[in-house]
C-alpha cells in the first residue's frame, strides 16, 4: 500500500519558525548582535541594520528578558557541572 504524502505548508512553517526566532532573539540578544556584527563585517549584512540589533538588546535588557534567560542559562550550566563532577 502506498502511504499518503504529507504536505507541509510553507506558510504554516513560517508562522512557527519566525515567532520562535523572535523569542530567541529577545531572550539572547547579545549572541544575535554578535552574529549580525560578524555578517556585517563580512559584507553579508548592511551596516545600517546594526542599530536595530542594538535596540533589541537594549529593549530586552529593559524588559528584563535577557537577564532572566541568562540567569536560567547559568543555573542550568551549574546543574550540569555538578553532575559531571
Amino acid at each position: 500500500m502506498d502511504q499518503p504524502v504529507q504536505q507541509v505548508s510553507i506558510g504554516r512553517a513560517m508562522r512557527v519558525i519566525y515567532p520562535a526566532l523572535l523569542v530567541a532573539w529577545l531572550a539572547f540578544p547579545a549572541p544575535v548582535r554578535d552574529w549580525a556584527s560578524e555578517r556585517a563585517a563580512e559584507g553579508f549584512l548592511p551596516q545600517a541594520v546594526l542599530p536595530l540589533f542594538d535596540s533589541v538588546a537594549a529593549l530586552s535588557g529593559q524588559l528584563g528578558v535577557s537577564q532572566t534567560m541568562q540567569r536560567l542559562h547559568d543555573q542550568m550550566n551549574a546543574r550540569l557541572d555538578e553532575r559531571i563532577r
